[in-house]
């Protein structure tokens, strides 16, 4: 099981890692992010270009080669004419998009050129909107929105002007979506919300219907409504040691809790680990809490959190990049068993999270210091922290 670069696995029974870099620009499509699919969405053109047409002298030629599993062709079109293209009529679209809906059409595009060339598109009616490439560039993504009330027919196509008969862009990837803030990583047919994000260990299903997506396209938690439900049964807290690990950049909100665990009802009988607004880091474990100082914990300032519990000393331990935080003991934990509900970005339905929870894993044993210095490194240039 892959679960990033030199992170220990012995003992992780849950974890997500939505391939969030801020280190470096955003690629929905890398190995990185190979267990973060993309926000739930549906193509409702065409997946590959060999599937849609051309208008009059306009060319889409196969190149045999592909580019992320996908054939990639050289387009074109016509010679002269920037209006005449790659083409498709998708039945429904405007209905789909529904009366005061958006659509949005995309595609991965190379220039081989040592010219930069415009790229047009049509969608349902014309409209000023031009996308240079440029010249010998490697593959980019290009978008365009409009609204559905502008739209004239279900018509799509996509225009790459290069005015030569011999030249050509390459292009692959087309998606054509409804009600989308920003394009999404390509798929064929529809990317479900429990085909979105995907855990570690491949034991348990992540729904993400009830997260936010940033412009990227990337989970995000909003403070007010926004968690994952990730079920019962993933820990058994009753006298067993464990560690939860996460990577946090908190938006300065008040009392947000970013892991919790929980009886229905019982609200003495559960564990979570929470901010409060003055910066006050606090892991609550059962009738006992760990605290850390006012102003730990800096708004919208990424950290790598990791808090174990050990049963044979009844000790909890919180580290901070890296670095012990706080520690104390906390008596023998006997409230919540493994029937409790585990929630990430609130704790039983309060204490929204607000902010980015990018990685978080949960293991059945309190992890060595020395591990946790090893994930913590593995982390650090990613995130700059």
């Amino acid at each position: 099981m892959y679960a990033g670069p030199n992170i220990e696995r012995d003992g992780l029974v849950f974890g997500y890692d939505t391939g969030a870099n801020p280190s470096s620009n955003f690629d929905h499509n890398s190995e990185q992010r190979r267990y973060f699919k993309g926000k739930p969405t549906t193509n409702y053109g065409p997946t590959s270009f060999g599937d849609w047409g051309t208008e009059y002298t306009a060319e889409r030629i196969a190149t045999g080669n592909t580019f992320r599993g996908q054939p990639t062709y050289n387009c074109r079109t016509v010679v002269g004419v920037s209006y005449q293209g790659i083409d498709t009529t998708i039945s429904g679209l405007r209905t789909a998009a529904g009366a005061s809906g958006t659509v949005t059409m995309s595609c991965m595009v190379r220039n081989n050129n040592a010219t930069a060339y415009n790229m047009y598109a049509y969608i349902g009616h014309d409209f000023g909107s031009t996308r240079l490439i440029p010249a010998n560039s490697d593959w980019i993504k290009v978008e365009w929105t409009v609204n559905q009330s502008s739209m004239n027919n279900d018509y799509v196509e996509f225009r790459p002007y290069t005015n030569n008969a011999s030249i050509y862009l390459e292009m692959t990837m087309p998606m054509v979506e409804v009600n989308v803030s920003n394009s999404s990583p390509f798929t064929t047919g529809t990317r479900s919300v429990s085909g979105s994000l995907l855990d570690l260990t491949k034991s348990t299903t992540i729904d993400v219907s009830n997260v936010s997506f940033d412009s990227d396209g990337l989970p995000t938690f909003d403070g007010t409504d926004d968690y994952i439900n990730l079920g019962t049964g993933l820990l058994d807290l009753q006298n067993n040691s464990f560690s939860i690990e996460a990577i946090v950049k908190w938006d300065g909100g008040s009392t947000d809790t970013f892991f919790g665990y929980s009886e229905t009802g019982a609200t003495q009988k559960s564990i979570h680990w929470r901010i409060y607004d003055t910066g006050l880091l606090r892991f609550d474990f059962y009738s006992n809490s760990i605290n850390s100082s006012t102003g730990a914990i800096v708004a919208n300032t990424w950290y790598h959190l990791l808090v174990t519990y050990n049963a044979s000393t009844d000790t909890c331990t919180c580290y901070r990049n890296g670095v012990l935080l706080m520690q104390g003991s906390v008596g023998p934990y006997l409230g919540v068993d493994a029937n409790s509900t585990c929630t990430v970005g609130n704790w039983i339905n309060t204490q929204y999270f607000g902010g980015q929870l990018p990685v978080l894993k949960c293991y059945n044993r309190a992890l060595t210091a020395q591990e946790i210095q090893q994930n913590y490194r593995a982390y650090k240039n990613r995130f700059n922290i």
